[in-house]
């Protein structure tokens, strides 16, 4: 195999895990605040996890953080601070 085909071969697998952890969070997300938040909604980069939303749900999503938390910790998102 030559580099090329292997530098493909990890590149699809990391897209491929930010898909499902896109889906995990939107999945979580919206089960938790009851309002439906779509894949496209969810941005990982970075390490980061960016919510376009709109201000209320970003209001609720600060409020309930601690669930939050809770909620990523059960799908083995991880997360710092």
């Amino acid at each position: 195999m030559d580099l090329f085909q292997k530098t493909l071969e990890q590149l699809s697998k990391k897209i491929q895990g930010a898909s499902v952890y896109k889906k995990d969070v939107s999945g979580a997300l919206s089960t938790l605040l009851g309002v439906s938040i779509t894949e496209d909604q969810v941005v990982i980069k970075d390490k980061t996890i960016y919510i376009k939303v709109s201000p209320t749900v970003k209001t609720a999503l600060f409020l309930k953080k601690s669930a939050v938390l809770d909620v990523l910790k059960k799908y083995n998102i991880t997360f710092m601070g």
